[in-house]
């Protein structure tokens, strides 16, 4: 809840006071965009080739590049998972092989560190190109991350999370 508090002092002295309380919405679902900027390079990928323009997550090397993208578990014990994560990318050309196409793993670890759930989706169109992923699991504690293979010279533009809260 957000309690938001409007003052002012009129001409003819004094204060004028309003106050109005947002309450977030009941459907259950905590929503969050983060930029493309936000992903970095794993482990053993060639760092030097992602770049950030325009929010954007750039991939400005002729070879696919593995990224890593952070996702904030507001719902710390909940087990019921994410509603749906869409990935909004930007792919350069139409890719001939499957290793090229634009890919990606939604994952939620427990408190160790370790996988117990994943969904994956790719396409192998260029262009602007939506995934859709869903988690209908997680474990209490634990974390999610996105992670994708971004084609030669494409960016990641934007994730969407969409988290239950129960």
């Amino acid at each position: 809840m957000v309690l938001v508090v409007l003052a002012g002092v009129p001409a003819s002295g004094g204060i004028l006071n309003s106050t109005t309380t947002l309450k977030p919405p009941n459907d259950g679902i905590d929503g969050k965009r983060y930029p493309g900027l936000m992903c970095e390079t794993t482990y053993g990928s060639n760092a030097a080739s992602l770049s950030s323009a325009q929010g954007r997550a750039y991939n400005g090397s002729a070879v696919p590049v593995s990224i890593v993208c952070p996702i904030i578990k507001d719902y710390y014990h909940s087990r019921r998972g994410l509603d749906t994560v869409e990935v909004m990318a930007y792919v350069n050309s139409t890719p001939t092989r499957y290793a090229d196409r634009f890919r990606c793993w939604l994952h939620a670890t427990n408190a160790s560190g370790s996988v117990r759930y994943v969904d994956f989706e790719s396409s192998p169109s260029r262009g602007y190109v939506e995934l859709t992923l869903t988690l209908s699991k997680s474990t209490n504690p634990g974390v999610y991350y996105l992670e994708c293979k971004l084609p030669a010279y494409s960016s990641l533009v934007r994730y969407s999370v969409r988290e239950r809260q129960t």
